[in-house]
């Protein structure tokens, strides 16, 4: 178990050498002219993915949404249900 623990901590010390490099490069990257647009790429496809759980949640329940509106509608026209529960619902 302590062979594991410090097999752990050296690892974690590793990753945080290596993580706390990132921002440097980024900043050298920005300030030169030739990687300057990669910088942008970059930061539009972070953009781009961190919305996407959100664009995906909207439609599937935007999409539910018009189903259930239909099928009500579909009720409706039907004669199943009266005017005043669907206006309620």
């Amino acid at each position: 178990m302590a062979a594991f623990l410090i097999i752990a901590v050296a690892m974690i010390s590793v990753a945080c050498a290596t993580a706390s490099a990132c921002p440097t490069c980024k900043d050298g990257m920005t300030s030169d002219p030739d990687t300057a647009m990669m910088v942008r790429g970059y930061f539009w496809s972070i953009l781009f993915m961190m919305s996407m759980p959100f664009a995906i949640f909207g439609g599937v329940t935007a999409y539910f949404y018009w189903h259930v509106r239909q099928a009500r509608l579909s009720e409706l026209r039907a004669g199943a249900i009266s005017v005043h529960s669907a206006v309620k619902a």
